[in-house]
């Protein structure tokens, strides 16, 4: 079951040559989760702010995570356990 959360998060980025950089780490109340794959992403746009969207996996639970690209905010949009 999804749980929403909308929480801003500290994300590590693993950066690869001749691909698109992917979250590897997550800090979320004083706790780090570190991500085994990397699944759906996806941008939206509201306006003229671009938004990158990323669904992750960590042992026992799917993350949703939100980056603007404005801001260069990091939001934990829900977690679905596994």
């Amino acid at each position: 079951m999804k749980e929403p959360i909308d929480e801003c998060v500290s994300v590590l980025l693993l950066s690869r040559v001749k691909k698109n950089p992917v979250p590897w780490m997550m800090e979320w109340r004083g706790r780090r989760y570190q991500f085994t794959e990397c699944g759906l992403q996806y941008q939206t746009h509201v306006g003229n702010m671009l938004l990158q969207w990323f669904t992750v996996v960590s042992t026992g639970a799917c993350f949703t995570l939100q980056l603007n690209t404005d801001s260069l905010q990091w939001t934990l949009i829900d977690i679905e356990t596994l």
